[in-house]
């Protein structure tokens, strides 16, 4: 019958072309890691934003009205630039190097009375106008180690990192004054630059732009990056405050201020295979 010799016909067919696709899907997997390099260079660079750069503790000296009086409570949201570079030598690990840059910084400009206790009530002596500039800016420089649980044009990775961070802290005022012999003078109140520990922890995801593309290629991923990066920066900031009449004691102790910081990046990579001599 027609119908029984057509199917006979499939039946051979596949039953030939099946092992011949299987034998080509083979020799592919075969010239795929043949071609696989021994390990891969990868450099990127990003730029991001930095959030929760603060230094609360510090602040809440700044904001007393009967004291220092300024106005600001908070640094502005710092950009970040960096570059990390990093080596692939097995499957599903990196290992790397990264570096970022990034400065917070506090404007603040207010009119403050000045106000003293004579003869048991409150009296007016004067009035200050008081422009303030505090800056923290911080260099990262971390070793890392990065973990890729399944590579594919999407790939979620998620590392640590650890290292040092180059810090400088600055604090400058211009006062203008009413009030006589007024020991609050303006100028350079701290310029100090402090080396400290740094750690982070990141996650991202690279979007991969071809990864059908030709094992000679350079072209890297598109990379979006969360990270929380630790950098533990103290500073003496009220100590010139200390020696005004009624100052607490606290004021000559360190103040923590900013430094540490959740981050988001954008970024892109390149990648270089490379061979080991045999």
């Amino acid at each position: 019958m027609p119908g029984k010799n057509i199917i006979l016909w499939l039946i051979v067919f596949f039953s030939t072309y099946t092992p011949s696709f299987t034998q080509q899907q083979s020799r592919a997997d075969s010239i795929a890691r043949t071609f696989r390099p021994d390990y891969t260079i990868i450099i990127a660079g990003s730029i991001g934003a930095v959030y929760g750069v603060s230094a609360s503790d510090f602040f809440k000296e700044y904001n007393n009205p009967f004291t220092i009086g300024g106005k600001a409570s908070s640094f502005n949201i710092p950009l970040s630039t960096g570059a990390t570079v990093k080596a692939a030598y097995t499957q599903g690990i990196r290992y790397g190097v990264s570096g970022d840059f990034f400065k917070a910084v506090m404007r603040d400009n207010y009119d403050h009375a000045v106000v003293v206790l004579k003869e048991n009530q409150l009296d007016t002596i004067g009035t200050r106008n008081i422009g303030s500039e505090l800056s923290v800016s911080s260099i990262p420089v971390l070793a890392t180690i990065e973990f890729i649980p399944v590579e594919a044009q999407f790939t979620t990775y998620f590392g640590v990192g650890a290292g040092v961070a180059f810090n400088k802290i600055f604090w400058k005022e211009s006062v203008q004054t009413t009030v006589k012999n007024d020991p609050r003078t303006g100028g350079v109140y701290t310029d100090e630059r402090k080396i400290t520990p740094a750690g982070r922890i990141y996650a991202g995801v690279e979007l991969d732009f071809d990864k059908r593309r030709r094992q000679s290629s350079i072209l890297g991923s598109l990379l979006l990056e969360v990270r929380y990066t630790y950098i533990p920066v103290s500073s003496k900031l009220l100590e010139k405050f200390s020696s005004f009449p009624g100052a607490p004691e606290r004021w000559k102790d360190d103040f923590s201020v900013g430094g540490s910081g959740l981050g988001l990046n954008i970024g892109v990579s390149v990648e270089f295979p490379g061979y080991f001599k045999k």
